[in-house]
């Protein structure tokens, strides 16, 4: 799982940052609860593993498991890694935009830090 996560680190999060023309086509592209808006990424974590799975299989010819406890593997990377920080070297940071309950319906942001200096949330 952490190949994974190394993955959406190096080659979403940090591709969207840089605007990497090949990221952005195929974010436009994606279906789910993962979109562009007002120049942030907007996702849920669902949408985020599927997306990082997809581009991951693309990538390295090699299809990653898309079960459920591969899920909270790696959503569990997310939180227990500092996640924030790695991108705060790159100029950004993911923030929650709407907290629910059930943490699979929570909203999250990418942003660029220098549009919003927010606090950190993951």
């Amino acid at each position: 799982m952490r190949t994974l996560y190394d993955f959406l680190i190096d080659e979403i999060f940090i591709g969207f940052l840089k605007q990497s023309p090949t990221l952005m086509k195929e974010i436009t592209g994606f279906k789910g609860k993962l979109q562009i808006i007002d120049h942030q990424l907007v996702f849920t974590l669902p949408a985020l593993f599927e997306l990082t799975c997809q581009l991951f299989e693309k990538d390295h010819s090699s299809a990653p498991s898309r079960s459920r406890s591969d899920y909270l593997q790696f959503r569990k990377q997310l939180y227990s890694n500092p996640t924030n920080t790695l991108l705060q070297k790159q100029g950004g940071i993911v923030e929650i935009e709407t907290s629910e309950m059930n943490h699979d319906d929570s909203i999250y942001k990418l942003i660029c830090i220098s549009r919003n200096n927010g606090a950190s949330n993951l």
